[in-house]
């Protein structure tokens, strides 16, 4: 049980998670990409939740040299919500958000 864990980057603390598991973000700027960096949850009934804590602002703002500020991307990357974020793209490469899709099912990113 991690209620009562905290950690300095939205990573990290996402690298604990499993279905079902909810990560609430303090407010803040977090230099930060994340690149499959939140795990897949299991189904709608238990996905990884990754937000930001009620009334609080946080924003993703990478640095130089990032692609993207959210990228999900390979096979059972799935049942993930992200929510309340502000996504600052100001210095990312390509996109903000990039959710990869392959015609093969097996090799891309889908429920997010």
């Amino acid at each position: 049980n991690f209620d009562l864990v905290s950690f300095r980057t939205i990573s990290k603390g996402a690298s604990v998670l499993t279905p079902g598991d909810i990560l609430y973000v303090r407010a803040g700027i977090y230099a930060e990409s994340l690149r499959n960096a939140i795990p897949s949850g299991s189904s709608w009934s238990a996905p990884v939740t990754v937000a930001a804590y009620s009334g609080e602002t946080v924003t993703l703002r990478p640095g130089a040299g990032v692609d993207r500020v959210l990228h999900f991307d390979g096979a059972k990357t799935q049942f993930i919500v992200v929510g309340g974020f502000i996504l600052d793209g100001v210095k990312v490469g390509y996109d903000v958000v990039k959710i990869t899709y392959s015609d093969s099912k097996d090799n891309h990113a889908d429920h997010i």
